[in-house]
C-alpha cells in the first residue's frame, strides 16, 4: 500500500501552516528570515530538497482545515481526506532550523509496519502513514472522542522514536523573541 520507487514508500510532504499565530500576533508563515524568504517559502524549499512525490501546505495557503481551530491534527485530517492511504512527512512552518538530513532519516527508517516515526522527545517532524488506525484516531480527535494532540496520538498508537539529535533543529518560533533567536542562528 505504501510502496514507491526504489523500495521506499512514496511520500507526500506536508507543511503545517494553519495555526492562529496568536502568540506571534501575526501570520508566522509570512515572517521573513535573513535570507529574504518567508517561513513558508523556506519550508517549501526544504521539502523540495527531499525525494517527495509532492509538497502540500496545510492551512490558508493550501488545503483548508475541515475542522477549523483543531490544531495540527485537524490539518493532517484534511490532508488525509484528500490523499487517502498515502504516507506523509509532516513539518511545521515555524521550524526553520530543520535540515534535509534530519528529515531524510525519517524517510529511510526501516518501518515494515508503517507506524509513525518521530525523534525522541519531539512530535514534529513526523512521518505518518495514513493507515486505517491513524485515520480513525484523527476522526475521533476531531469529534472530541480523543485528544487532538500529536503526542496523545503517538501514545495511543505504536510508533518509532529515532535517537535524539541536535535539539536546535527542532526549535520552533511561537513568539517574536523566539523568531529573533532563530534569525540570529541563521545569520
Amino acid at each position: 500500500m505504501f510502496e514507491g520507487e526504489g523500495g521506499y514508500p512514496e511520500t507526500i510532504g506536508v507543511i503545517l501552516a494553519g495555526g492562529l499565530s496568536s502568540r506571534m500576533k501575526q501570520d508566522k508563515a509570512q515572517l521573513v528570515l535573513p535570507s529574504g524568504k518567508n517561513l513558508l517559502a523556506h519550508a517549501e524549499n526544504l521539502m523540495a530538497s527531499l525525494p517527495l512525490r509532492e509538497v502540500i501546505v496545510s492551512g490558508k495557503q493550501g488545503v483548508q482545515d475541515i475542522y477549523p481551530k483543531r490544531g495540527p491534527l485537524g490539518g493532517i485530517l484534511a490532508i488525509a481526506k484528500r490523499y487517502p492511504g498515502k504516507r506523509l512527512l509532516v513539518i511545521p512552518v515555524d521550524m526553520p532550523l530543520l535540515k534535509p538530513e534530519v528529515l531524510n532519516k525519517l524517510l529511510i527508517t526501516n518501518n515494515p509496519n508503517n507506524v509513525p516515526v518521530v525523534y525522541l522527545g519531539y512530535p514534529l517532524p513526523l512521518l505518518l502513514s495514513l493507515t486505517e488506525e491513524v485515520v480513525d484516531y484523527l476522526n475521533d480527535a476531531m469529534q472530541g472522542l480523543k485528544s487532538a494532540s500529536i503526542k496523545s496520538m503517538l501514545m495511543e498508537l505504536q510508533y518509532i522514536q529515532l535517537p535524539a539529535i541536535n535539539e536546535e533543529y527542532f526549535f520552533n518560533c511561537n513568539t517574536p523573541e523566539e523568531f529573533t533567536f532563530i534569525c540570529q542562528q541563521l545569520n
